[in-house]
C-alpha cells in the first residue's frame, strides 16, 4: 500500500489520510465541499445573528472592496425579502450587519479551510458514504435454472 508515488512524498503523519482519501477521492472531495459550505453559512448566520440582536459595531476598520462586496452580495440575497415595516435607517443597518457578517467569514477562510480538511475524512465515512450507499444499485441475483428432477431411464435395468 505504501508503494503508491503520492504517498512517498506525503508526511509519515498524513499518509492514513491520504491512503484513505487514494481509495475514495470523489467522497472526500464531495465531504470537503459540503464542509467548506457549511462553515460559511453556519458562521455567517451566527455572527450576522450577534451582530443584529446585540447592536454591536465593528471598530475595525474593514477594507472598502471587502465591504463593497459583502453589500453587493447581501443586498442581492435579501432582495427576495419584504422589509415593509421597517425604514430605511433599519434596512441600511441590517444590512451591513449582513455585510459585516460576510467579510468577517470570508476573512476566516483560512480557519475555515482547515476545519473542513480536517473533518472531511470523518464526514465522508460516517456521511457521505452511506449516504451514497442508499442510491446504489443492488445486483440482481443470478436466475438459476430448476431442472426436473426426475430421471428419464432409456433403457430399464435389471
Amino acid at each position: 500500500m505504501n508503494s503508491h508515488p503520492i504517498l512517498k512524498r506525503v508526511p509519515k503523519f498524513l499518509r492514513p489520510f491520504a491512503l484513505r482519501f487514494i481509495h475514495a477521492p470523489i467522497s472526500h472531495v464531495t465531504a470537503f465541499l459540503i464542509l467548506h459550505e457549511l462553515t460559511a453559512i453556519i458562521p455567517l448566520i451566527g455572527v450576522w445573528y450577534v451582530l443584529h440582536k446585540y447592536h454591536l459595531s465593528i471598530p475595525m476598520d474593514l477594507p472598502s472592496w471587502a465591504i463593497d462586496k459583502g453589500t453587493k452580495v447581501i443586498d442581492s440575497s435579501m432582495a427576495r425579502f419584504d422589509f415593509t415595516g421597517w425604514n430605511v435607517n433599519e434596512k441600511f443597518t441590517f444590512m451591513m450587519e449582513g455585510a459585516y457578517a460576510f467579510v468577517i467569514v470570508k476573512f476566516l477562510l483560512p480557519v475555515r479551510l482547515m476545519i473542513s480538511l480536517g473533518l472531511m475524512p470523518w464526514f465522508s465515512k460516517w456521511v457521505v458514504v452511506p449516504f451514497t450507499r442508499i442510491f446504489k444499485r443492488k445486483p440482481k441475483a443470478p436466475k438459476v435454472e430448476v431442472k426436473d428432477s426426475v430421471k428419464k431411464v432409456e433403457k430399464p435395468r435389471l
